[in-house]
């Protein structure tokens, strides 16, 4: 009976969205002494998302809190370096990282997380508050009552619409390529040049970014890793940007879009413009 009372008086908390930033926030409530339930949107569990990503000091410190070790997140570094245009040294300083992905923190998250209490294709299509409690109303007619609603469901937030209908996405200009290279198919001198730092490129009104990362199913042992590359470039919002969103099948898609579903020609055009790039940045280099 006590036992029973003690979970009677639990205030109750519902957390939109299933993804890392809802599984924070849905430990860190549990920690306080909430009863929490997770309600995720997508059907299938989210894994092979995303690509790598720095864990940052407050991320570090806030697993700590958490009671979840974070000496195998990812990949540690100690320095930064700085490439010009024609891809020469520049700059060099300490700045010791550590270079995970989005798997694997949500990996750490969801595992520190009670299954029974993570509700996958339960998606919020709003709520409804009192002066007592929050109701959550689902896609599918359910509902759920708590004290306290959270939405952390990502850049098209239901939540977000209903408390904020008129804020909505700025585009800022420029598009990001990423991509995962296997750390096998570095070449040994380029290895050594590259690999173990995060090293920035920044041509005239671009950057590129690349550092190591874990590999496939989290593999954080040397030789298995990967190489996480970022190049952002401008692109005209009504022109260029429609079209890198837009797939063979004449779908345009909104934010990104997968990549399996990227068409072969933006793919070869954005190869020749860096071919383009690099041609121009030797021949700077080449008069000074």
């Amino acid at each position: 009976m006590a036992g029973s009372s003690e979970k009677a008086s639990k205030r109750r908390a519902l957390i939109v969205g299933g993804s890392m930033s809802g599984l924070l926030a849905a430990l860190l409530l549990r920690r306080a002494g909430w009863d929490v339930d997770v309600f995720e949107r997508v059907e299938s569990e989210l894994a092979g998302r995303g690509a790598g990503i720095v864990a940052q000091p407050d991320l570090i410190e806030t697993l700590r809190r958490l009671g979840i070790d974070p000496t195998a997140l990812g990949v540690e570094i100690t320095t930064r370096k700085i490439l010009d245009a024609s891809g020469r040294l520049v700059g060099q300083f300490d700045c010791p990282q550590v270079l995970t992905a989005w798997e694997r923190v949500y990996r750490v998250l969801r595992d520190a997380f009670p299954r029974e209490r993570y509700h996958r294709g339960r998606g919020v299509s709003g709520f409804v508050q009192t002066e007592n409690s929050v109701v959550a109303h689902f896609g599918d007619g359910d509902a759920a009552e708590a004290e306290l609603l959270v939405g952390a469901d990502g850049l098209r937030s239901t939540i977000r619409q209903q408390c904020l209908p008129e804020l909505a996405p700025l585009y800022v200009g420029y598009v990001a390529w990423r991509a995962l290279i296997p750390e096998a198919a570095f070449a040994p001198a380029i290895h050594r040049e590259l690999f173990n730092y995060m090293t920035f490129c920044l041509p005239p009104g671009e950057q590129c970014l690349g550092y190591p990362v874990a590999g496939p199913d989290n593999d954080l042992r040397p030789g298995h890793r990967r190489y996480n590359v970022v190049w952002y470039r401008p692109a005209d919002e009504n022109g260029e940007l429609q079209h890198l969103l837009t797939d063979a099948g004449g779908t345009t898609h909104t934010i990104s879009i997968p990549p399996p579903l990227i068409r072969r020609e933006a793919i070869a055009q954005m190869r020749a413009r860096s071919t383009i790039s690099k041609r121009r940045a030797w021949r700077s280099a080449g008069s000074r």
